[in-house]
């Protein structure tokens, strides 16, 4: 409609840096070119597609970003456990999304994913602060979602259904993960804020940037993609029950590919426009340091 191309025809600075197609396997819901098809009606230059455990959209992805002029950062979500070897239902994982800055990175997330098959595969495709710290070289990591280390710190390992109490002891725990984690990664470390509805994810939201502050980390905000557009929720919500085996499934509410103008809106829930403008703002400059390309050949028999 005329209102949608309106809005898709401002100026973005905003890119989805935190983006999961149907490769993320019974889990993402959209197609490969139905994200690039929105991404550049949205007017955005560059998008990462970020599979759980995996980089198995990333030849399709690199093929469509040619086809539509929109840079593909080539990127992951991982499963990180304490202990790789360690499997039992006690061994417990969480989320972090990272991102190739160069040829070297891209080959660290290949290798890193190989490995979460080979050694860490445990229900999911794991790996462990081991690993990371050898194979860290080229990888711009944000500290994830609400499953991620850093926000179940936050939450007390406890998010409820409609709340999440922080307590100082948590913010102390939060603030020793994510000097962990910029011991590795250094200035390629950012702290993840998620544009969603949820009170639970803005409280969370809230509390990072004041810990990013604090301690001197910048933050970026992502939506966490799951389908394409918002009209698919209630169908990405059957489809999350039919991955999980259960009647109720899992709720991925705003977890559309979003563009500038939606998150600004949901940013500005629990955030300032100061901070809102510098989420955003850093979504850009993540993608100017990301320019790995994948080598594409004929099929070598």
């Amino acid at each position: 409609c005329n209102a949608c191309d309106n809005i898709y025809s401002q100026p973005t600075k905003l890119v989805n840096l935190h983006v999961h197609s149907c490769y993320s396997l019974l889990d993402g819901l959209g197609k490969v070119e139905d994200i690039f098809a929105k991404v550049k009606k949205m007017g955005q230059a560059c998008v990462a597609l970020t599979e759980h455990g995996n980089v198995f959209s990333a030849i399709k992805a690199s093929k469509l970003a040619k086809e539509y002029s929109v840079k593909h950062i080539y990127g992951i979500e991982f499963y990180v456990t304490k202990d790789r070897f360690v499997k039992d239902k006690a061994s417990k994982y969480n989320y972090l999304t990272g991102l190739a800055k160069n040829e070297q990175g891209r080959l660290n997330i290949n290798k890193l994913s190989s490995l979460g098959y080979l050694e860490g595969f445990y229900h999911k495709p794991r790996i462990d602060h081991e690993l990371l710290k050898k194979h860290s070289e080229g990888l711009i990591v944000l500290s994830g979602c609400m499953a991620s280390e850093l926000q179940q710190a936050l939450a007390g390992g406890k998010i409820g259904d409609s709340a999440v109490e922080i307590t100082d002891g948590n913010i102390q725990r939060a603030k020793e993960v994510a000097l962990f984690y910029r011991s590795i990664f250094g200035k390629d470390y950012y702290m993840e804020v998620q544009s969603h509805s949820d009170v639970r994810q803005q409280k969370l939201n809230r509390a990072i940037v004041d810990i990013a502050k604090d301690i001197g980390v910048p933050y970026v905000v992502t939506a966490d993609s799951h389908f394409v557009d918002e009209e698919d929720f209630e169908l990405h919500g059957i489809f999350i029950q039919i991955g999980t085996n259960r009647e109720a499934g899992e709720v991925y509410m705003d977890t559309q590919l979003q563009s500038e103008m939606e998150t600004r809106k949901l940013l500005g829930l629990c955030l300032s426009d100061e901070e809102v403008d510098e989420a955003i703002r850093n979504t850009s400059v993540i993608a100017n340091l990301c320019n790995a390309h994948v080598p594409l050949s004929e099929p070598i028999i």
